[in-house]
């Protein structure tokens, strides 16, 4: 995500107001690669905060995934919309690496939205921050053909990129596996 450095000292004043309490809202995760944060369907209960790994947000369309997004270390993970308006999301989160960060429950949020304002300011920077990352990719996905577009991935990414599934990274592209073996043979 973009503008990262401004949710750091929000996190920091977070904790140094909340103290011990932060624990107990805030839940470290420790999963393995494939584990699914959120199945298509389902209604999402929960934001992640990647420390280490890798998910992709995708759709299953003729029984192929159609990956939408990566998330990569320091990003949040959610389904905003379906954990926004409280409705079934239509997509899947799945984790494409052994992956470890904190958890928080929608419910503990808003318990702790009344006794810590600074929480809303902390929402409102996250969504900020998520929707910067989709206009972004916009305009990269309209913008940049196929082989730009991996090359930004490699510049930006280069530890990850090299253990996901091709199959996602081609999804993700818009292009075939074959095409994406061809780009990753240029560079």
């Amino acid at each position: 995500m973009e503008h990262r450095e401004q949710l750091l000292p929000l996190l920091i004043k977070l904790k140094q107001d909340m103290g011990e309490q932060l624990s107990n809202f805030v839940t470290p995760f420790k999963l393995e690669k494939n584990h699914y944060l959120l199945h298509e369907g389902e209604i999402s209960k929960h934001i992640w905060l990647l420390k280490e790994g890798v998910a992709h947000l995708f759709y299953i369309r003729e029984d192929q995934s159609i990956t939408c997004n990566f998330f990569f270390p320091c990003e949040f993970i959610c389904s905003y919309p379906s954990l926004a308006w409280d409705r079934r999301s239509l997509l899947s989160i799945q984790l494409l690496t052994d992956s470890s960060g904190w958890c928080i429950d929608s419910k503990d949020l808003e318990n702790m939205r009344s006794n810590f304002p600074l929480i809303d300011k902390l929402e409102e920077k996250i969504v900020a921050c998520y929707l910067n990352h989709i206009e972004q990719l916009e305009i990269r996905l309209r913008g940049l053909n196929a082989q730009e577009h991996y090359q930004f991935l490699i510049d930006h990414h280069r530890e990850y990129i090299q253990k996901i599934p091709l199959i996602h990274i081609a999804s993700y592209l818009g292009i075939n596996p074959g095409s994406l073996s061809r780009i990753r043979g240029n560079n």
